[in-house]
């Protein structure tokens, strides 16, 4: 009789063949990116000429928490750096379908925002691009940590709350040729997105999370939530918003998960959902993330004056998406560590109504308690 060591290892062979299986279904003539390839991924980097004949690849590990996509860190004896594929699905929940193309929109948008020096400091360095495999080569950032510590009670400094409204500031000024900018619009990425934060967590059927699990009560509270019509019907607005092509390129999905602290420095990494849409759609992440996280005052405040937006920026959109980025966090699929008990998310999700249903409610995300 198979001990029980040997039936997991046979279904995890057997999970690995089936993804192998659909990857190369798509793209029958790329290469399938795994932990354990050392050799077949020591020929593929040769024959692309990603490393040289006598550069063998040593180690494999995982590169961060790989939630989209596959990331991995390759140590070979004479350097290291990250190797990035994106697959037809979502790497945390495989059964959740997810454009192909994605890291070869990532890796457009490094090469575009590379030649802006404020920026490329903050961010990876692409070295190569395999579009038949989907795959990115970025530099090893080293050592490194997401800001994720900001839900269990961490602080930002003020440094890096200055660095991150800088980051976004100079971003969405960033000027692009026309025929650039059609290379930014990122319809597929975009549409994936608008299911899980504008659809799904107030979709009848739920987005398939059990809530009570994560906290007990909150299933009540998602209940009524999307039982609300008027809140329901301007989140719905504000998706189409969402959707609409609009005249500043985002990194569109701006939260601690995409930004990255070394000993000494800050970067943002992830930018597959970048799109040209509305800048307010980024500010409103940033800032809905700090609410979660119990920013102080200072930071948020701090965070909007590093952002020097100008005259056309709409705060109370800004503030809009913010409550809408509190609730899809709050009850849809991509939860967060949330150190919070159910009176603190109902808490939360009153204010996110407050916010998209409201008037005038950039005092209350920036300086409200």
């Amino acid at each position: 009789m198979p001990c029980r060591r040997d039936i997991i290892s046979s279904s995890s062979q057997s999970h690995a063949e089936s993804r192998r299986a659909r990857f190369t279904k798509i793209a029958p003539t790329g290469y399938f990116l795994e932990a354990n390839d050392h050799d077949g991924l020591t020929r593929y980097l040769q024959n692309q000429g990603w490393i040289d004949s006598t550069e063998t690849v040593m180690d494999l590990s995982p590169a961060g928490d790989g939630n989209m996509n596959c990331t991995l860190r390759v140590k070979t004896h004479e350097r290291t750096f990250i190797l990035k594929q994106s697959r037809p699905w979502v790497e945390k929940y495989p059964e959740i379908a997810a454009p192909l193309d994605r890291a070869i929109q990532e890796g457009a948008f490094y090469e575009v925002v590379g030649s802006q020096p404020s920026l490329a400091r903050m961010m990876p360095q692409l070295l190569a691009v395999n579009r038949e495999s989907r795959m990115l080569m970025l530099t090893d950032l080293g050592k490194a940590s997401d800001f994720t510590g900001l839900y269990s009670g961490d602080i930002l400094t003020g440094d890096a709350v200055d660095s991150l409204g800088r980051y976004l500031s100079t971003l969405h000024t960033v000027e692009l040729r026309s025929d650039c900018r059609q290379g930014f619009v990122n319809r597929d990425m975009r549409h994936l997105n608008h299911r899980h934060i504008f659809d799904l967590p107030l979709a009848q059927t739920g987005p398939g999370v059990n809530l009570d699990h994560l906290t007990k009560g909150l299933a009540v509270e998602a209940a009524q939530r999307r039982s609300d019509v008027e809140f329901c019907q301007a989140v719905k607005r504000l998706g189409e918003v969402y959707l609409q092509d609009g005249k500043a390129l985002l990194h569109g999905d701006f939260y601690p998960g995409s930004w990255v602290k070394t000993d000494k420095e800050l970067y943002v990494i992830d930018p597959e959902f970048c799109f040209m849409g509305p800048p307010e759609f980024d500010l409103g992440v940033l800032l809905a993330h700090l609410r979660l996280s119990n920013q102080p005052q200072w930071v948020r405040m701090r965070v909007t004056e590093a952002y020097m937006m100008d005259s056309s920026f709409n705060k109370d959109l800004a503030a809009q998406f913010s409550g809408v980025a509190v609730m899809r966090r709050l009850l849809g699929v991509a939860q967060l560590p949330l150190q919070a008990t159910v009176a603190q998310k109902r808490a939360w999700l009153d204010e996110s109504r407050n916010l998209v249903c409201g008037r005038n409610n950039w005092e209350m995300i920036v300086c409200g308690d």
